[in-house]
């Protein structure tokens, strides 16, 4: 006759080896797409994880003593601990790196004042996201045809008169040829409520639109903000423009775009494709995606047939001095887009004397900012609002 603790414990120990298989996605290459998301969760809701791994451990160790499962289980709690770890570490260095590239006004403790975080990452952060209540608008931007092209207008309170808020424009990304502004809602929110107002765009997608239509786009709606910028309370001078993967790559694009006046005061890139010559001569791995597909959707065909538009869209390519200010921001374990990536646009904004910062993530996954509380998020946000104190200066809405 079986023990009573048999089948509770052979429960657990699948327990406890589950996570053990979640917890090496932290350390090894995705094996194929589908297990791309549960990587960045693994990553940036780790600790999470970390709790239920060391509570499996200790109670499989209980009810069966100590054996192979209750081992496999601390190991995985010891892994998804590991990026917290790391951030802690990068963390310490990046207030005097951001200090260097981006130096402080006179006066100012470190670039920051307004109600903004003072520290890179906090681990009781990691529980909740400091993000208040905000309001939000969905308004038509542009009519392109019979398309109405909207953006999503967040503002902490746009009822309080007399404030002169700042505009962050956020564009989606989606291999160009999908998503929309919904996608980075949690930075939307946090941004809005740190006293800015941002506007998340929703542009026309490959490949029945082909580059440099979602440019256009990122153009026609800062002329609507800025048309508008006094019935909303805000100043349109010196926009900042910020995006992730292709969102990033369109949100660089629109601000080194020679074909119109300048009046961008900075844009952030997170894991960015900067060259997409490069990109189709090292494409994403097969069982990630077709990279090579989505860019021929986008441009039109492959750079025999298109090199024009390759040089175009490259904007490794548009490197020069008087460039906006760029932050570049991107994940060390990026499989979807290389972070030779956004190196390879550093080393070119640096080769030209445009001002630039570029931070990676060791841990960091492709979509790694989507927890706002996470390790990625939290140095991202900290990054994103450094950033944006030294292209204006602090918020001036309430935090």
């Amino acid at each position: 006759m079986s023990p009573p603790t048999a089948t509770p414990a052979l429960a657990l120990a699948v327990v406890c080896w589950s996570l053990a298989g979640a917890s090496l996605l932290i350390v090894v290459p995705t094996p194929w797409h589908r297990l791309w998301k549960p990587a960045v969760a693994a990553t940036e809701w780790g600790h999470w994880l970390a709790v239920a791994s060391a509570a499996a451990a200790a109670t499989q160790t209980a009810l069966a003593g100590l054996g192979g499962s209750a081992a496999a289980a601390a190991v995985a709690a010891a892994l998804f601990v590991s990026p917290i770890v790391r951030a802690s570490r990068l963390a310490g260095a990046l207030p005097r790196s951001v200090g260097r590239a981006f130096p402080p006004a006179s006066g100012e403790q470190e670039g920051y004042g307004g109600g903004q975080r003072l520290v890179p990452f906090s681990v009781p952060r990691l529980l909740r996201a400091p993000v208040g209540r905000v309001a939000r608008d969905t308004l038509v931007y542009c009519r392109r045809g019979t398309l109405d092209l909207t953006l999503d207008l967040y503002r902490a309170d746009p009822r309080r008169p007399g404030r002169q808020r700042r505009v962050v424009i956020l564009v989606h990304g989606g291999s160009w040829n999908s998503g929309d502004s919904s996608q980075l809602a949690g930075v939307d929110r946090y941004l809005a409520s740190r006293g800015h107002v941002v506007a998340a765009l929703n542009y026309r997608l490959a490949p029945e639109h082909r580059f440099p239509a979602p440019v256009d786009d990122i153009h026609a709606a800062m002329d609507f903000l800025a048309s508008r910028a006094e019935g909303f309370g805000f100043d349109p001078d010196a926009m900042v423009l910020a995006g992730r993967s292709s969102g990033g790559h369109l949100a660089l694009s629109a601000a080194y775009d020679r074909r119109r006046p300048r009046r961008v005061g900075g844009v952030v890139a997170l894991y960015a494709p900067t060259d997409l010559l490069w990109s189709w001569d090292h494409p994403a791995p097969p069982r990630m995606m077709d990279s090579n597909r989505a860019i021929r959707d986008f441009l039109g065909g492959s750079p025999h047939e298109v090199p024009g538009a390759f040089e175009a869209a490259s904007p490794v390519l548009q490197a020069a001095p008087d460039l906006p200010p760029t932050l570049l921001i991107h994940g060390g374990q990026d499989e979807l887009v290389s972070p030779i990536q956004s190196r390879r646009l550093s080393d070119a904004l640096a080769g030209a004397g445009a001002r630039r910062l570029h931070v990676e993530l060791p841990w960091g996954r492709h979509g790694m900012e989507a927890n706002v509380s996470g390790p990625s998020g939290q140095i991202s946000l900290y990054l994103i609002e450094r950033f944006l104190a030294w292209v204006w200066g602090p918020p001036s809405g309430d935090p």
